[in-house]
């Protein structure tokens, strides 16, 4: 009678045990069919935070003027709210140079802000971004090692990844420009365009004071 109830115990755990491992695999089978696993949504939110403070590791920079709280800007499906301009300087690890970016220290305009997009599936990246000093020193684009690669599809807000505000920064090397003097920019947003290169608004220009010392 005991070894009867034994080979049954035995028989319900396997069956339990079966079940289990079952479930776990249908568990994991729909988490792959919805979409991303945890680990990939994971990584495609903390590439961008990660892109952002990428600069902070570039090297020891600190603040000499700028503005915080500029304003939020619309250009056709595009919502952009310049968080701060700073005018900075610092220098750069060594490890960081590769022939592109100068050696020593460097002087830089860094613009900060937040990007949203009503529509996805448009041209928009970093490039849209130019800026000219009130000294007459052109930045036709910004430089894209100290910048977000910006992927305007993670700013759609009715996207899984997007859904708000994505944070995006672009920096220019001083070059011609004198920081001391320095006491307004101008900063041109080009706008957006559909696959056909159609343009879905109108540009944005803002001349933006940066005199004000250390607003962090």
């Amino acid at each position: 009678m005991k070894y009867s109830l034994y080979i049954c115990l035995s028989i319900s755990l396997l069956i339990v045990s079966a079940c289990s491992v079952n479930s776990d695999k249908n568990e994991q089978n729909s988490a792959n069919e919805d979409g991303d696993s945890p680990v990939e949504k994971n990584q495609t939110t903390n590439d961008q935070e990660n892109n952002d403070d990428s600069i902070f590791s570039m090297g020891e920079f600190e603040t000499l003027k700028g503005k915080n709280d500029v304003g939020t800007y619309e250009t056709g499906p595009i919502s952009i709210m310049i968080k701060s301009v700073a005018v900075k300087r610092g220098e750069i690890n060594k490890d960081f140079l590769n022939g592109r970016l100068p050696e020593g220290k460097i002087e830089f305009i860094e613009v900060h802000m937040t990007v949203t997009s009503e529509k996805e599936n448009i041209n928009f990246t970093e490039d849209n971004f130019q800026l000219t000093t009130d000294s007459g020193e052109e930045f036709h684009k910004p430089e894209g090692l100290m910048s977000t690669a910006l992927n305007i599809n993670f700013a759609y807000i009715d996207s899984d990844t997007g859904a708000g505000d994505y944070y995006v920064t672009v920096s220019y090397i001083l070059e011609e420009s004198m920081t001391e003097s320095l006491e307004e920019v101008n900063f041109h947003v080009k706008a957006p365009t559909d696959q056909n290169d159609n343009s879905l608004g109108e540009d944005i220009d803002i001349d933006i004071p940066v005199s004000i010392p250390n607003p962090d």
